[in-house]
């Protein structure tokens, strides 16, 4: 449902105004997995091992064949698509960065975690430095980690598991809670950990506070303002380095229209900033402006016409 109310937005009419071609890959194809067990069971692994691979498989395909100046974002669903889309942004660059924005680490692993709700783990199965805290699943052996700790960013955060928090501060996380971020305000937020290197920016809608994004399955108040979320979106995009975005838990279901209707566009408005629109307004790549000299010849005699007819009616009103 999240997909398709941001699609009927206007929001790809929306980009393409701003002169960028966008191409519509169509929906992946996976597996609804719903609602999750309360235990991580054999048959809901292997559901979510095989729609994580579809997801990376995808992904690793768009990304070969688009050029490396363009950006491919995906629409959740779930942050469990996450687990995925990492996945296969990693087996193209390599030294890929990751931005999670998002009110939660979701860094939980299977045996942390108090719901069994995969969305809250994703992390867990991608991080080098969490396999020994992770029992061995073979139906996710082709899931093999593929970023560091050092290699992610979080901003948002302001709803950590006890076993979250364990896991960030063991390994000296990075990490920019809701505290961190009124105290030393936005702007202060590192947005380009790799500098140089192509980020990844996974954000959950979540993360804005739920005036903001109420339709979600976990909104958590005091969150990042919806100006806040722009803030972070522009500067990613600034930064020329931006290759993958993912916008998830966006569900329209979870609230009253004016509610979808509000958290549809915030969704929206920060998948243009990451492509480069800017509230101060931007010049598309293909305007042109109009100049007298361009008024072609059929264009100056519909004028002439024009003053024709309005003179004969000035006449008829004498």
């Amino acid at each position: 449902m999240g997909p398709r109310a941001i699609r009927r937005s206007g929001l790809f009419e929306s980009i393409e105004a701003m002169g960028i071609e966008l191409v519509d890959y169509g929906d992946m194809r996976v597996t609804e997995v719903f609602p999750d067990p309360p235990k991580f069971g054999y048959d809901i692994r292997e559901l979510h091992a095989e729609n994580a691979m579809n997801i990376s498989q995808s992904l690793q395909v768009a990304l070969n064949h688009q050029g490396k100046e363009n950006i491919l974002f995906c629409i959740g669903g779930d942050h469990s698509v996450s687990l995925g889309t990492v996945h296969g942004h990693a087996q193209v660059n390599k030294d890929m960065v990751l931005l999670w924005i998002d009110a939660h680490a979701d860094c939980n692993t299977c045996l942390t975690s108090g719901s069994g709700n995969v969305h809250g783990m994703p992390l867990s199965f991608l991080i080098n430095e969490l396999q020994e805290f992770v029992p061995r699943m073979e139906e996710f052996d082709e899931l093999r980690p593929c970023i560091s700790f050092k290699d992610i960013a979080f901003i948002g955060l302001r709803d950590i598991d006890p076993g979250e928090r364990y896991l960030l501060e063991k390994f000296g996380v990075t990490y920019y809670g809701m505290q961190e971020v009124d105290h030393l305000g936005i702007q202060e937020v590192e947005v380009n950990p790799g500098f140089k290197r192509p980020i990844h920016l996974s954000f959950d809608i979540d993360s804005l506070d739920p005036g903001f994004a109420k339709c979600t399955g976990t909104p958590v108040p005091a969150g990042l303002t919806l100006r806040e979320g722009l803030y972070i979106a522009e500067e990613v995009h600034r930064t020329g380095c931006l290759k993958v975005v993912d916008l998830v838990e966006v569900n329209p279901d979870l609230g009253d229209p004016a509610q979808s209707e509000v958290t549809v566009n915030a969704a929206k408005e920060v998948i243009r900033a990451c492509f480069g629109w800017q509230r101060a307004g931007i010049v598309p790549s293909n305007y042109q402006i109009p100049m007298p000299a361009d008024v072609n010849a059929e264009s100056r005699v519909s004028l002439l016409r024009g003053e024709v007819i309005e003179i004969c009616f000035n006449l008829l009103a004498d």
